[in-house]
């Protein structure tokens, strides 16, 4: 997806369509796949429970997978699994937007060029993507410590941090056109 913003930011300068870079970023799949596939070792279900780890590490393994019937049976007894998906399934629309939106609003808000806008959000996309990678480490390690709470309590402050990012952005006083290094570094 980050690349594929970069891509179009730069093929939209250049006057050619936006939706080429997504396409041929998206092709990349079709050798990136296979390589995966022989590279990556898949992550076994359960293992970062420490009683599964336990019987992964005495030469068992976990083999049970939900049915439909008892996914029903815990929707309907599991008040926690409906607000789940109450709230993530609209959340997707909007969050999935916001990274392809944002450089318009840059280019009609701040009155940056194409090419700028796009640079903006890729490099927070990739903040993102570090900021996902610390939290996980993070989380596993206050896990390991016994801190029970940390998937509730990691993901909230990283929330906290992005949604004061994301108003500070937007109010931010940007003086309009300027996309001089010195500016976009404030």
């Amino acid at each position: 997806m980050l690349l594929g913003m970069v891509m179009a930011g730069i093929v939209v300068s250049m006057g050619m369509s936006w939706k080429v870079p997504f396409m041929l970023a998206a092709a990349l799949n079709i050798l990136l796949v296979p390589l995966f596939l022989l590279t990556v070792k898949e992550v076994k279900m359960g293992f970062a429970e420490p009683e599964l780890r336990k019987l992964y590490e005495s030469g068992l393994e976990y083999r049970y997978r939900i049915n439909l019937r008892e996914f029903k049976e815990a929707l309907l007894t599991t008040p926690t699994l409906i607000f789940i998906y109450l709230q993530g399934v609209p959340g997707k629309f909007p969050w999935g937007g916001i990274p392809y939106w944002t450089p318009t609003y840059f280019q009609k808000q701040w009155g940056l060029d194409t090419a700028t806008a796009t640079v903006i959000v890729f490099t927070a996309g990739l903040g993102m993507m570090v900021g996902y990678f610390i939290a996980g480490l993070l989380t596993d390690k206050l896990l390991r410590k016994g801190y029970v709470n940390a998937r509730l309590v990691v993901p909230f402050i990283g929330i906290l941090i992005g949604t004061a990012t994301t108003i500070a952005l937007l109010s931010y006083p940007y003086p309009y056109g300027d996309s001089s290094l010195k500016v976009l570094a404030q």
